[in-house]
């Protein structure tokens, strides 16, 4: 019988606690919204906001916490993912799937993460996967937007040296998987491959000996009778590459230390001076077009 009541007791206290953190939670919202209605430019006050909206069932005031904040500023990386990962979890119709592209649109957009486009690149590849097994009208990935997007991404990341493999090995994969999957391969498709490979070895990236590798098996599966004479000239555009990545790579620590401090010095102005147009954006692949033009004539490339 003790037990019974004293269960009874702990769950009434553990009721109160509850509905106690619950008002405190609702009393917080409430003065960070008033805040943040008085003077919108106050970065750490949106993060606390949106920390208590996704622990609460308001999912549309969650939304309208995060649009507030993206409007001020450029989001880090990890509130994008976030944000995007709770809508694209939500997502079933067309016009919500549409949204969580846009989402990624947006992100990408700020500056440029190759972590984010790794997620947009994935998802949109699983949208048409599933557009493939199961056609219906909420499918809003076809051929067409991924090969937009495989473009665009390429644009966006591919000279980034150390990273940019991760998204270009996406798209390889994928087109591999795409000829492999027709018997006798389409040699439009091939021709369009061999030309993305080729583009390829002329860009200096981390991974350029595996992308080699790779081109090698590709010539040797799709175009075997002019294997030898094809990778000799191969051989010969990856051993200038090569030559080029060797003297990159010197500057590529000193590049992206450079990186870390102009975030660091713009993100510590935005938050010590709280100022009004603070939303700043970094276009990441003008500065690194920027930096290596300088570093070619450094080294005399």
């Amino acid at each position: 019988m003790n037990s019974n009541n004293e269960t009874s007791d702990n769950e009434r206290d553990s009721d109160s606690e509850e509905l106690a953190m619950d008002e405190v939670s609702s009393d917080t919202i409430a003065t960070l919204k008033t805040s943040l209605k008085q003077d919108p430019n106050q970065y750490e006050l949106h993060t606390q906001l949106i920390v208590l909206l996704k622990n609460t069932d308001m999912l549309d005031e969650l939304r309208q916490a995060r649009e507030a904040m993206s409007a001020a500023f450029p989001l880090t990386e990890e509130l994008w993912i976030e944000w995007i990962a709770d809508e694209s979890n939500m997502a079933i119709t067309g016009d919500e799937k549409k949204h969580v592209l846009s989402l990624y649109e947006r992100a990408t957009s700020d500056y440029l993460s190759i972590t984010i486009w790794k997620s947009y690149v994935s998802y949109a590849i699983q949208e048409y996967t599933e557009y493939m097994e199961h056609p219906s009208n909420d499918n809003v990935v076809d051929m067409a937007y991924l090969r937009y997007l495989f473009r665009k991404a390429d644009k966006s990341t591919g000279h980034h040296v150390s990273q940019s493999h991760i998204i270009w090995d996406m798209q390889k994969d994928f087109e591999l998987q795409q000829l492999s999957s027709k018997e006798p391969a389409n040699p439009e498709d091939v021709d369009r491959v061999k030309a993305m490979f080729l583009e390829r070895i002329t860009t200096p990236h981390s991974t350029l000996e595996e992308t080699f590798s790779s081109l090698s098996s590709f010539i040797s599966q799709y175009d075997g009778d002019d294997y030898e004479s094809t990778m000799v000239q191969n051989s010969n555009i990856v051993s200038a590459t090569r030559d080029l990545l060797s003297k990159l790579e010197p500057f590529e620590e000193s590049l992206v230390q450079d990186l870390t401090f102009m975030f660091t010095h713009a993100h510590n102005t935005v938050l010590a001076k709280q100022c009004p147009n603070s939303r700043i954006g970094f276009n990441l692949l003008d500065f690194n077009k920027q930096q290596l033009g300088h570093i070619q004539k450094l080294s005399g490339v």
